[in-house]
């Protein structure tokens, strides 16, 4: 009874963080217990216990007398995130340079080909979620650091909320794109110096592009830093 408990757990787990990161629910949205295990077919304890572990991750934030909600970022908070992500990826460059074979090098850059072909095709929502064309996940995956790759995941999902109201024309995509081959071609090579400038350069016009596009979308940075709630 307990291993069916846990598998259910998982089941509502995996079930609300792919409707989450696959903008089915949206920053602000209510998850309600009742509704969630009636469209899963299960009670609400494994529902609720899925949503605290949603909310160990900063995908969900509980509000005292009215419920769980998916997490809506303030400004500060995903300022605060990007430069998490910098300080991880900065130290991912370094030992992925130390520990990468020219093999893994090979795949990430036939990776790199795939998204943008997809890119130029117009099909590039389609994988945005794909972690086998994530360069940046790539990169970190090179570290063999088990610790740090379960960190930037976290934080990555987190962002991933962000990006929902975010905006990117295909220009930037394909802009993108480049960077990252140059960014590739740099730890190839094993210049530490210059990839972690270039990265730096990048994750920093990643951010600009973020905050600009959600204060497109709210019309301007509501008072307080916070970029959207749900009422």
């Amino acid at each position: 009874m307990e291993r069916n408990a846990v598998s259910a757990v998982d089941l509502v787990y995996e079930a609300l963080k792919s409707k989450i990161l696959a903008q089915e629910y949206l920053p602000g949205i209510q998850l309600k217990e009742m509704q969630i295990s009636k469209e899963l077919g299960l009670t609400r304890t494994p529902v609720r216990e899925a949503i605290i572990r949603l909310e160990r991750e900063g995908l969900v934030s509980t509000v005292y007398n009215r419920g769980a909600f998916v997490t809506v970022f303030s400004t500060r908070e995903i300022e605060d995130l990007f430069e998490v992500r910098e300080a991880l990826e900065i130290k991912a460059l370094t030992l992925a340079i130390r520990r990468s074979s020219r093999d893994e090098i090979d795949s990430i850059e036939k990776a790199l080909k795939q998204r943008e072909l997809r890119i130029k095709n117009l099909v590039i929502k389609s994988d945005m979620h794909d972690p086998e064309l994530d360069f940046h996940l790539a990169i970190i995956r090179l570290s063999k650091n088990q610790r740090l790759i379960s960190v930037w995941q976290t934080m990555q999902s987190q962002l991933s909320l962000v990006r929902v109201t975010s905006t990117m024309i295909n220009r930037r995509y394909l802009r993108a794109l480049e960077e990252h081959k140059k960014i590739l071609a740099l730890v190839r090579n094993g210049d530490l110096r210059r990839a972690e400038r270039l990265l730096i350069r990048h994750i920093a016009c990643a951010k600009g592009n973020m905050l600009s596009s959600l204060a497109d979308v709210t019309g301007g940075e509501p008072e307080g830093g916070a970029i959207r709630r749900s009422t």
